[in-house]
């Protein structure tokens, strides 16, 4: 029997949830393990339903329009309030964890209902086909399960059932009992910490109309840089680690060496050897898109672990970061497109910051913010999304930097994101300069007149 490890603040956290609402529901966000034993990590109630409460000037008001706004069944929950919050929580995930289920706090067991067990069903089915779409910033670990929990949790017995839906391929499916257990004490993690640099020039592919769809193309880059990663080898304290090998082993070995270090070094190689060169194809491109910058990698790992769940979670992390960054970039676009007389076009996507779990025993969730935008951007997408109240102040927000523009200074004739030429930029600063030192110069001789007079 599959079995679900949790710590006694999500019981807390379920009775929260129970406070003057009739119905409340989320996700359920963990990490599994191939000994078919998962680790809670967050519940994240869904708040997107929340009505504006400042409108009301009392306590009575809040609460009735509340239970007027809010879903009073499984059958009243709007699916894309469900769908918004799997997508922008994923983003927030490291590669190791991941969304596993969904939760549901009402008055009677959900189980006692067929009616209330379908809805969910359909809610679920839809879960699953939004991860398999967004494989690449969903992902999934060799351990990870097809199947998803459903955790019921009664504001009237005050007990939790959870089991797990087993899918089926001509639709719908069935559930199976699990065994779920509240844990006093906190999980032991370990956090492994890693940079990926990315440096990489690739074609930029221009329409019949003379257009670049920027979305299209930027998608393209993330599946090439896709490939790359997972051919990639990681090593640990730059050491080649039996994959096998579990994490616990590996600890006990390295004792003396690991002391009290905040975090496992890792180290990511990329082999450029090409194995089929006969594959290798000329072709002419009329622009091309270079990608250039270091993605800060940081994930976590439970003792049973083996090395193979942990590479997985690097990759997946690098992966998911940059599928991130291109989906924040590409919402945020008021046209895809380009046209493609535009010598040199820079464009900075956003870069990555954590803040901490609180009451986690030192994990992390992470959020992207673009250039100019404050910490607490990221702040208020945690408290929507996760339903977590964060000190902006406690934000690591200092592990990326934003970018340089001398970096891409490759073309004579480049051109700023804001179309102004650097080219001309620069001829007006020099000018600048020369009319300061000419000033200069002037006064100097001014003096210099002024004594030989005397």
């Amino acid at each position: 029997m599959r079995t679900i490890l949790a710590n006694r603040k999500h019981e807390r956290y379920l009775e929260k949830c129970s406070e003057n609402l009739k119905f409340s529901f989320g996700v359920i966000i963990g990490q599994p393990t191939e000994q078919n034993k998962d680790f809670i990590v967050h519940l994240a109630r869904n708040s997107e339903q929340d009505l504006d409460e400042d409108q009301y000037s009392t306590k009575s008001q809040v609460l009735t329009n509340r239970k007027q706004g809010l879903p009073q069944s499984a059958g009243d929950i709007d699916s894309q309030a469900l769908a918004n919050q799997i997508i922008s929580a994923t983003k927030m995930l490291p590669g190791c964890f991941y969304i596993l289920g969904l939760f549901v706090v009402s008055k009677e067991p959900i189980f006692e209902s067929d009616q209330e067990l379908s809805a969910m069903k359909n809610h679920l089915q839809d879960l699953i086909k939004l991860i398999n779409e967004h494989s690449s910033l969903c992902g999934s670990s060799p351990s990870m399960p097809t199947n998803k929990l459903l955790l019921s949790y009664s504001t009237r017995t005050k007990q939790t059932i959870c089991k797990t839906f087993e899918p089926k391929e001509e639709g719908g499916g069935f559930f199976m009992p699990v065994d779920w257990k509240y844990l006093d004490k906190h999980t032991e993690w370990h956090k492994f910490e890693t940079t990926y640099e990315v440096d990489e020039v690739f074609p930029l592919i221009i329409d019949e109309e003379h257009k670049v769809n920027i979305e299209d193309n930027l998608y393209m880059c993330m599946n090439l840089i896709n490939t790359y990663i997972k051919n990639t080898e990681v090593f640990f304290l730059n050491e080649d680690v039996d994959e096998n090998q579990m994490l616990e082993t590996f600890l006990k070995r390295n004792y003396s060496e690991l002391g009290s270090v905040d975090a496992i070094s890792a180290s990511i190689f990329q082999s450029t050897f090409i194995s089929d060169p006969s594959n290798i194809q000329i072709k002419k491109f009329r622009g091309s898109i270079k990608f250039k910058g270091v993605i800060s990698c940081r994930v976590w790992s439970h003792p049973k672990n083996t090395f193979r769940e942990i590479k997985q979670f690097i990759h997946h992390d690098i992966l998911r970061s940059i599928a991130a960054r291109t989906q924040t970039y590409c919402d945020g676009l008021a046209d895809p497109t380009i046209g493609d007389n535009d010598d040199f076009y820079i464009s900075e996507p956003p870069r990555r910051v954590y803040f901490d779990i609180p009451d986690s025993n030192g994990l992390q969730f992470s959020e992207y913010i673009f250039h100019g935008e404050l910490p607490i951007v990221a702040a208020a997408q945690a408290k929507e999304m996760m339903d977590l109240s964060l000190d902006t102040d406690k934000i690591h927000a200092d592990l990326e930097s934003d970018m340089d523009e001398n970096t891409f200074a490759l073309h004579p004739k480049r051109q700023s994101s804001s179309g102004t030429s650097v080219e001309q930029r620069e001829i007006g600063r020099n000018m600048y300069i020369i009319g300061i030192v000419v000033a200069i110069l002037v006064l100097l001789a001014s003096i210099l007149m002024h004594f030989i007079m005397k």
